[in-house]
């Protein structure tokens, strides 16, 4: 079975700011657990944010984002180029392509949210350094990038592997 995140120790609970709600995250998509090479990636990077978890400050975020693209965007390489071997026949590239549109809607999605219950966006400090109250947009806009730096390499490989009848046909479908 898929792990999960833990939800984080009692004693971080000091350090959010008492209006902050607590990140929750669920249990892995079940559509992970068909292609085994995603579940145990999810799993595998599921355990590393549990051992980051009791000591990752925030001033982490942005570097460990930046780690997480460039691992993510390496797990997808081998994908890239087995995609332009020669010999894949219809079924092997129909199931390459059902692994990157898992990867890309399933995977990338809630590992992005992982690692925002792992390093969540924090309210800025006022110049005395008291937290101010959280307001509604303190997205820094980690996780898009993150989640837009993996997804863009994917969604070009989704469309390369795309049979020609589904690339003609958001065309067709659409009115003249």
């Amino acid at each position: 079975p898929l792990a999960a995140v833990l939800p984080p120790p009692a004693d971080s609970d000091a350090n959010r700011p008492p209006d902050a709600p607590k990140p929750e995250l669920g249990a892995p998509p079940p559509g992970l657990l068909p292609p085994p090479p995603l579940a145990v990636l999810t799993n595998h990077l599921l355990m590393a944010f549990n051992e980051l978890r009791p000591c990752a400050p925030y001033e982490l975020r942005r570097p460990l984002a930046a780690a997480l693209s460039t691992k993510l965007r390496a797990c997808a390489s081998p994908l890239i180029e087995l995609s332009r071997a020669r010999h894949l026949g219809e079924a092997a590239i129909s199931n390459l392509a059902a692994l990157c549109r898992c990867f890309r809607t399933q995977l990338l999605p809630y590992i992005c949210d992982a690692f925002d219950v792992l390093l969540p966006t924090w309210p800025h400090l006022d110049v005395l350094g008291s937290a101010g109250a959280p307001a509604d947009n303190d997205d820094d806009g980690v996780r898009e990038w993150l989640l837009a730096s993996v997804a863009a390499e994917l969604d070009q490989l989704i469309d390369e592997l795309a049979p020609p009848s589904a690339k003609d046909a958001p065309a067709a479908a659409a009115p003249a």
